[in-house]
């Protein structure tokens, strides 16, 4: 297997990662427009399943990042009890904390203002994903994904340059986690741990079809709402009175279900962190 050089500090993490991408890749119900979607909110569960065991702290899904801020701020939100600040995850408080801010400077929303990375891996899980604390950047494509207009140099400003010089951004895709096409040429970066992989299969072998079914119409209908004004980000179609509403169902849909999905038995292993 090759390596990236750059990655070695986050090695261990970009292996979890790989893990969860190549189960997530192959266990989809939902094909066709939105597909990926399904795949990639795959990955951010299990990677609030791992959380839940305890671990993986430092491996914190959909980050926001407002980015008129220099370096780009996270967006956070208090934890209550004098705990560490927790970043946003719901797409609404993003959007609204952003045109907040941006009101306050006496400017408009223009495409760009927040991004939002798949993946940031910090160095400190019990501080904010600020850039001094990121180790790592972790933008996931999955076959068919493409980078947006500008989002590979937004995802370089949010991360920051390691000791080298280099930008603290891994992209990451079953090829490179081992998993892939076996004809492409992209260099393996990361493989995957079997324990973590093979619970995480059976994780979500414990999900009926219909379950799964009802998380991808929630996909359908409300994070590819939602992904019409967000690919990273999202644009000023959030006005658009349908798309919100949709969005609205499928939020409380996706959460009904990923509590069922919660109450399985099914944990992950132990791992090295």
């Amino acid at each position: 297997m090759s390596s990236c050089s750059q990655c070695e500090n986050a090695l261990y993490e970009l292996k979890v990662l790989c893990s969860l991408i190549c189960v997530c890749n192959v266990n989809t119900t939902r094909r066709g427009k939105g597909e990926n979607n399904l795949k990639q909110q795959c990955v951010n569960t299990g990677i609030d399943w791992i959380h839940e065991s305890g671990q993986g702290r430092q491996i914190l899904p959909e980050v926001g990042y407002f980015m008129k801020a220099t370096p780009p701020m996270p967006l956070l939100k208090s934890s209550g009890l004098g705990g560490q600040p927790e970043h946003i995850r719901d797409v609404w408080h993003r959007i609204n904390k952003v045109k907040k801010m941006l009101k306050e400077q006496g400017r408009e929303y223009v495409e760009g203002d927040l991004r939002i990375p798949d993946v940031v891996i910090t160095q400190d899980p019990s501080q904010p994903p600020v850039q001094s604390n990121i180790k790592r950047v972790v933008e996931i494509k999955f076959p068919g994904d493409r980078w947006g207009k500008g989002q590979r140099e937004a995802y370089k400003e949010i991360a920051g340059e390691d000791e080298f010089g280099d930008p603290k951004l891994t992209e990451l895709t079953p090829n490179k986690c081992g998993c892939g096409d076996n004809n492409s040429q992209e260099e393996q970066i990361a493989e995957s741990i079997p324990e973590l992989k093979e619970a995480w299969e059976g994780r979500l072998e414990e999900l009926s079809v219909s379950v799964w079914g009802e998380l991808g119409i929630a996909l359908g209908s409300g994070l590819l709402a939602a992904a019409l004004f967000a690919d990273d980000a999202f644009g000023i179609v959030m006005d658009d009175p349908i798309a919100v509403a949709a969005a609205g169902r499928a939020i409380v849909s996706g959460k009904r279900v990923i509590s069922a999905l919660f109450s399985r038995s099914t944990v992950a292993p132990k791992l090295i962190f």
